[in-house]
């Protein structure tokens, strides 16, 4: 499968799971993306991923406007957006409320709940998972996508 990578990821920050995609045959291709940092042509989902918890926070709080430019534009073009949070502490968004900063004042009972207003107004999903494990949650996503139960 070629799967698309956002042109803005970070250079050398994403090694280890575009080595994993690539292990597995698959065919990693630079394009800017205008909603996600990861897509296919064969699935209406687009994944952006969080290198962890702090960096989400940052883009529903601090950088809110951009962040929600980027989910209204994957909604009208009838994608699902999956943010792919890769922190080893959070496996299911009831871990979002006990989460606490590495940097402050950030709350995870506030940042959950910034969360479900998005997921219910856009249709947004959250996954989480450990860097180790990303470049394998990634193609499982665009692969086979279900709702969380």
């Amino acid at each position: 499968m070629i799967i698309y990578v956002d042109t803005r990821q970070k250079k050398g920050k994403h090694n280890i799971k575009h080595s994993q995609l690539e292990a597995l045959g698959h065919t990693l291709i630079s394009k800017k993306l205008d909603c996600a940092d990861y897509c296919s042509d064969n699935s209406n989902v687009v994944i952006d991923t969080k290198q962890d918890m702090d960096e989400l926070y940052l883009d529903l709080f601090s950088e809110h406007a951009r962040f929600a430019r980027e989910i209204r534009l994957a909604q009208r073009q009838n994608k699902k957006l999956i943010i792919l949070v890769e922190d080893d502490k959070i496996k299911s968004l009831s871990d979002v409320k006990k989460w606490k900063s590495k940097r402050g004042k950030a709350n995870g009972t506030i940042l959950f709940d910034k969360m479900m207003k998005l997921k219910y107004a856009y249709d947004v999903d959250y996954r989480f998972c450990s860097k180790e494990n990303a470049g394998l949650e990634i193609l499982k996503l665009l692969v086979n996508y279900s709702e969380p139960i």
